[in-house]
């Protein structure tokens, strides 16, 4: 009887997993074809933040689906200095300050404590959310696109809570300024920024970042995650939980299962996909911690109706990192992967999802490299090879660029 019921379930959550599979293709096809917009979240460490990766998945939903827009972060403090953006001096950005629970999705928030700080950026949109930090003593915000006043945000009252400011603004490229107009602090979480139709992917990951911090008291994360009202939920986490020194796997699964239900709590309707971790050397983990890693998140995925896809068993299972590192795929420290590594590592996962979906996935739209210099030949003993992002490597060993894809300029070593 007890073999039949355990059956019975896992026959149930298949066929969860095939509707909910089958709910987000249709919705991505829609979005493909102009009929709205499929947003996608994706939670991570240090193997997200990674802008390899990060760009990998971009392209695939993005090729796949449609460009969406650039969906939600907090430009300011993710990519500073890129013309995009300017920020004035009386802004305090912060990335996961020990302690503070009124944080971004990103771990991340700015912010400004008189009137007259303003913070500007540039891009191309026709829909903009600002999400805001509601709380006593707070101050208030004009939000000005292309020059023209949307409204004004007063932040004081109850919470600490979510505030926030949704406007359509029409397609187009435009310029979108904060300007805030009352002393107290005025503290911005996020900004999403979508077009009409396509994929909005929003990757949110910081270096050293483990599941649990999203698991703070209090509804604020939450109310976010209900107000981006995701179709895919991607959590990437494992690799620092498993690099610790105390590691307990019955602590981990019950943590777990817990953090997994608030996220089935604020986004009943989404799919929610957990990745494990990567195959790695940890420095610090006890023997075996990944393995247990891995087992408490395809149990608690299984309990939860969640999908799971195994990093490592993709890269070639355990002990694998080793021969990523001999490819030029994995870094000296045995738990990073090199930028062609997450490209690849990005490219197996996304074709999993896929194939899960039972759809063919559409060739990534990598951005086009310049051209290269008309080039027959290399100085003598060495070879010219031109990587697809547009890196030229000049070595005298086709080794050096194993995994890498490209072409030869010229010839190839022997």
């Amino acid at each position: 009887m007890r073999h039949r019921a355990f059956l019975l379930i896992v026959l149930a959550l298949g066929a969860a997993h095939a509707e909910d599979l089958a709910v987000f293709l249709s919705r991505g096809k829609q979005a493909r074809a102009g009929g709205g917009l499929l947003r996608i979240l994706h939670f991570g460490d240090s193997h997200l933040a990674a802008p390899g990766t990060r760009r990998a998945y971009r392209q695939t939903f993005q090729s796949q689906f449609g460009d969406g827009g650039p969906g939600l972060s907090l430009p300011w403090a993710e990519a500073p200095g890129n013309g995009a953006t300017s920020m004035s001096r009386g802004w305090r950005k912060a990335l996961h300050p020990a302690g503070d629970t009124c944080l971004g999705l990103g771990a991340r928030f700015m912010e400004a404590r008189g009137a007259g700080e303003w913070a500007r950026l540039e891009g191309a949109f026709s829909r903009l959310r600002l999400h805001f930090l509601r709380g006593p003593g707070a101050g208030s915000a004009r939000i000005l696109v292309d020059g023209r006043c949307l409204g004004e945000v007063s932040l004081r009252g109850g919470g600490p809570g979510l505030e926030l400011f949704d406007r359509q603004v029409g397609a187009g490229r435009h310029r979108l300024e904060i300007l805030t107009s009352q002393d107290g602090p005025v503290r911005l979480l996020g900004v999403s920024l979508e077009a009409a139709s396509g994929v909005a992917y929003s990757p949110l990951a910081f270096n050293g970042a483990e599941a649990f911090w999203m698991g703070a008291p209090g509804e604020l994360l939450l109310s976010q995650l209900q107000a981006e009202a995701p179709d895919l939920v991607i959590l990437a986490f494992g690799t620092n939980e498993a690099n610790g020194p105390r590691f307990d796997p019955t602590a981990y699964r019950r943590r777990l299962e817990a953090f997994l239900g608030r996220f089935r709590k604020a986004v009943p309707g989404a799919l929610l996909l957990l990745l494990g971790p990567p195959d790695a050397r940890l420095p610090q983990g006890l023997p075996g911690s990944l393995d247990q890693v891995i087992a408490a998140q395809q149990a608690v995925a299984s309990r939860l109706g969640a999908l799971f896809l195994d990093q490592r068993e993709a890269m070639g299972g355990a002990g694998s990192i080793g021969s990523w590192q001999r490819s030029g795929m994995a870094a000296r420290d045995g738990v990073h992967l090199t930028p062609q590594g997450y490209d690849r590592l990005a490219d197996l996962m996304t074709g999993r999802l896929f194939d899960r979906m039972g759809a063919p996935m559409a060739a990534r739209e990598r951005p086009r490299p310049q051209e290269p210099p008309e080039v027959s030949e290399a100085p003598q003993g060495l070879f010219l090879f031109r990587t697809e992002d547009g890196r030229t490597i000049i070595t005298d060993r086709a080794s050096v660029v194993a995994g890498q894809r490209g072409k030869w300029i010229g010839r190839r070593p022997q």
